[in-house]
C-alpha cells in the first residue's frame, strides 16, 4: 500500500493552504512524487496551473514550489521539462519574495544549459523587472560552471561581463559576485 497520497490530491489543498500549511503540504507534495517514477500527467498540468496562478504567485512563501523543482528535475519527463520552461521564463518577475526568480534562474543556467537558456537569461537580464532582474547572474553563472561547451561557457560569461556595468547597483554586484567564481 503506497502510504503517500496522490500529488494532485495535494496541490489541490496547496491552493487554499494557510502559510502556516503550505509549507508542510509543499514538503508532502515532494514526498508524494517520490511514490512515482516520474511525475504523472494529471500532477504535472495542475503544478503548471498552479505555478501560473495570481494566488500562489501573491503567496509570500510561493517560492517554496518552485525550490521543489530541482529536486525533483529528474522525475520530469522530456516533454514535461520542455513544458516547464516558458512557464518559468513568463512567472520570473512575478513573485514577491527574490527565492522563487533565483531558483528558476538557476534552473535555465544548471538545468537547462543550453544556447536557449543563455538566450533567456540574457532578456531576462535587460527585460525583467527589479529586483528579479539583477537575479539572473545566478543563472548566468550556473550555465558558465556546468556546460561543457567552451563557446557557450564564454558567451556566459561575456553576459556578466555586460551585466557588471549595468546602471542599476544590484545587477552590478550580483555580476561582480558571479564573476569572481571565474
Amino acid at each position: 500500500m503506497n502510504p503517500f497520497r496522490e500529488p494532485t490530491l495535494i496541490l489541490a489543498e496547496l491552493r487554499a493552504a494557510s502559510k502556516e500549511q503550505f509549507g508542510a503540504l509543499v514538503q508532502e507534495f515532494g514526498f508524494s512524487l517520490l511514490s512515482h517514477e516520474q511525475v504523472p500527467a494529471d500532477a504535472f498540468g495542475a503544478l503548471l496551473a498552479y505555478l501560473q496562478s495570481p494566488e500562489l504567485i501573491a503567496r509570500s512563501d510561493g517560492w517554496m514550489l518552485v525550490q521543489l523543482l530541482p529536486t525533483n528535475w529528474h522525475m520530469l519527463s522530456a516533454e514535461q521539462q520542455v513544458a516547464i520552461r516558458p512557464v518559468l521564463v513568463e512567472i520570473f518577475s512575478r513573485f514577491r519574495d527574490s527565492t522563487a526568480p533565483m531558483v528558476i534562474s538557476e534552473i535555465l543556467g544548471e538545468l537547462y544549459c543550453d544556447e536557449e537558456a543563455l538566450r533567456q537569461l540574457a532578456h531576462l537580464a535587460t527585460h525583467a523587472p527589479m529586483p528579479a532582474r539583477a537575479l539572473t547572474p545566478h543563472g548566468l553563472k550556473a550555465l558558465a560552471q556546468t556546460t561543457q561547451d567552451a563557446g557557450l561557457k564564454q558567451r556566459a560569461i561575456l553576459r556578466l561581463q555586460a551585466l557588471a556595468t549595468d546602471p542599476v547597483r544590484e545587477v552590478r554586484e550580483e555580476a561582480a559576485l558571479a564573476l569572481a567564481r571565474f
